[in-house]
């Protein structure tokens, strides 16, 4: 028991002499610089475990704000309840902000019912870890792509903590996309729309896409022949000729007619 807990120091009813109160002050400052000693290296090592720990936690601190994709943590009734300063910039919110927000109302609407599934889905032990594109809307309403991995932490008993959120932005790379299938159409559009038989292969032989003429002549779709190669579509000695028809073109970088 310290000092402070003892009450006031018991006082001896008799008289004391000068020696005896002498010794019985000293004994009590003693008492109390032991009780003072104690409770600065009690201080000191507290400090010393916040500092630990501080120290421990920075490394995951400075991946958390200085990381060039959003990171996010979300209670299990979709509140957030931290997010990075990437994840801000994203949205074009501030943190505050965001604290204040589900997940669902930053979610757009095309994508809200899907994610609502894999949360539960999570949550009902289905599935560990959430992967999905999907469209996030900013402050000023304006929507973009982003991939987003989402994570269920649980504590030591199973049940559900919280959720950690990753999300990369792919607008630029969903953009790409979209120019590279609008591609892919109008060439197949052309490649359609003339009477010669066309077809586009790897140096392996394998296709990647015929034309409609080449369907209609051979029987056969474009979806179903793609990636296959001319022995595991047609009669041996066909594919043998197409294939040396190929290796001709490929060795002589001249154009093959019939």
């Amino acid at each position: 028991m310290t000092p402070e807990n003892q009450g006031p120091p018991h006082v001896p009813q008799t008289a004391l002499t000068d020696a005896q109160l002498e010794q019985y002050v000293s004994q009590r400052t003693n008492a109390l610089l032991d009780a003072n000693r104690q409770l600065q290296q009690q201080v000191q090592q507290l400090a010393g475990r916040e500092k630990t720990l501080c120290e421990s936690e920075e490394p995951y601190r400075m991946l958390f704000e200085q990381t060039a994709v959003g990171f996010g943590l979300v209670g299990i009734d979709g509140r957030f309840l931290n997010v990075n300063q990437k994840f801000c910039e994203m949205l074009d919110f501030t943190r505050d902000q965001l604290l204040k927000k589900t997940w669902a109302d930053i979610t757009h609407p095309a994508h809200l019912t899907s994610s609502i599934t894999g949360n539960r889905q999570m949550v009902s032990g289905v599935v560990p870890t959430f992967v999905t594109d999907k469209q996030y809307v900013r402050q000023d309403g304006s929507a973009f792509w982003v991939h987003i991995t989402v994570s269920l932490i649980r504590a030591s008993d199973g049940q559900p903590k919280y959720f950690v959120l990753v999300a990369e932005d792919i607008t630029l790379r969903k953009d790409a996309q979209d120019r590279l299938a609008w591609s892919e159409q109008r060439l197949q559009s052309i490649l359609d729309h003339t009477t010669a038989v066309i077809y586009i292969k790897e140096p392996s032989g394998r296709y990647e896409l015929i034309n409609r003429r080449y369907e209609e002549l051979f029987h056969i779709t474009n979806q179903q022949i793609a990636g296959r190669t001319d022995f595991e579509v047609f009669p041996h000695e066909l594919a043998q000729k197409l294939r040396a028809n190929d290796v001709r073109v490929i060795e002589t970088r001249l154009p093959w007619e019939v």
